[in-house]
Order: C-alpha cells, then structure tokens, then sequence
C-alpha cells in the first residue's frame, strides 16, 4: 500500500525555530525605580499642600453653613437662634448654636416652645432660656490639626468673642463679647481660617475668608497668603 499523501498548502506558515524572548535588564529595572522615586519625591510636596489647603476650605465651608443653617432655622422655626463664636477655651476657635426656648414650660415631655426674640433672651451657656442644637470644634480633632480660626471686625481688629443673633423675620444682631448689648448688624466681619505651623505657631499657605454679610448670608472670600493670624 502506498503511504499516505501531504498536501502542503502554500499559505503553510514555515515554522522555524522560537526566537528567544528578551526581558529587562538589571540595569534598566534601576533608572525605572530611580525616575518613579524622583517623580514622587517632587509630587508628594505638591498633594500635601493641597490636602492642607482643603482642611482650610473644609473650615470655611462648615462655618458659613453655621450661620446659613442658623438663620434658615430661625425663619423655620419661628425662634430666635444664636451662632456664638469664642477662643477663649480654644485657641483654635470654637462655634457654638443656640436656640433661643421656653424655659418654665410645663410639660417637660413636649419638645421646648421657641422664643422669637434675640434682646429679651439669656444666652448664658447654663441658663435653661436656650438650648444647644449645632456646633463647631476643631480642637482635639486629628483631621483639622493645625487650623486656627479668628474673628476680624470690620477693621481688621482681633476679635475673642462675637454672638450673632437671627430673628424669624431674617434680621441679623451682633455684638462683640457676651457682656454687650445687641445691636442690629450693619456691617460685616469677617472669619478667618488659616492652618499655623506646629513648631513656630506662625501661619503659611493660604487662608480662607467667610464674610457674614448684613441680610444674614454668608460670602465666601478668596484664598489670602499672609503671615499673621
């Protein structure tokens, strides 16, 4: 029997022998660490001083929603509402929010009637005329270490302490320290944010401002490089 017949197709692909396949050298393993350290090194300066500059306008956005967020409570509620500003524990600054509540109510189980008005009430931290509902720390937290906030008065003065009062109607009434009468606001201070070095305690990078405008609404300002708080 004769063997069998192959037909070869010239389309057949004529395979010849593997060529052997070439890795990367030593050598070129080296630069390639060498340019990612070096890429690095030069980038991580650049993030770091992003992320600290967003802790800044992370602050400022939580204090102008204290005073946006106090006012449109006032108008909801019917009661007068406090957004209190002191460094005199912290020096980091600390907000507090009030409002303003019936204290002699008869049945403590219901939930306390709202009082309307900003002059007649006791804002005193114990007194039961008002009751805490919001707040702003930043001592003590990790996150927002190296944050200093300041209150400016309209010039430029340091102000320790400042209570701004809204009414249901939308007024707005300050005063500068817990001791002084209220007055209705006709001008506007300014709270300044800023992140301080841990070792000298002097301000770098930029700071943020939150403008507490007349009609009860807040701006916020441009980012500012200076060196004092």
């Amino acid at each position: 029997m004769a063997p069998p017949v192959v037909v070869r197709s010239k389309h057949t692909a004529q395979l010849g022998p593997r060529s052997a396949s070439r890795g990367f050298t030593l050598v070129e393993l080296v630069v390639v660490v060498i340019i990612v350290g070096v890429m690095a090194s030069l980038a991580i300066p650049t993030i770091t001083g992003q992320l600290r500059s967003r802790r800044t306008q992370f602050v400022a956005k939580e204090v102008s929603n204290l005073y946006r967020n106090g006012r449109m409570r006032a108008m909801g509620r019917g009661s007068a509402v406090l957004i209190r500003f002191d460094r005199s524990v912290d020096q980091e600054g600390r907000f507090e929010v009030r409002e303003a509540v019936r204290s002699g109510q008869a049945n403590p189980n219901c939930d306390r009637l709202p009082v309307n008005s900003c002059t007649l009430t006791s804002w005193l931290p114990q007194n039961p005329d008002s009751m805490v509902i919001g707040q702003l720390t930043i001592a003590g937290r990790a996150e927002l270490e190296g944050i200093r906030t300041r209150v400016k008065d309209p010039g430029n003065n340091d102000q320790t302490a400042m209570d701004v009062c809204f009414t249901p109607m939308g007024r707005a009434f300050m005063r500068y320290g817990q001791a002084n009468p209220f007055t209705p606001q006709t001008t506007v201070p300014r709270v300044k944010v800023s992140r301080v070095n841990a070792t000298t305690q002097n301000p770098y990078g930029p700071s943020r401002w939150v403008l507490v405008l007349p009609n009860g609404n807040t701006r916020l300002g441009t980012a500012t490089e200076d060196t004092t708080l």
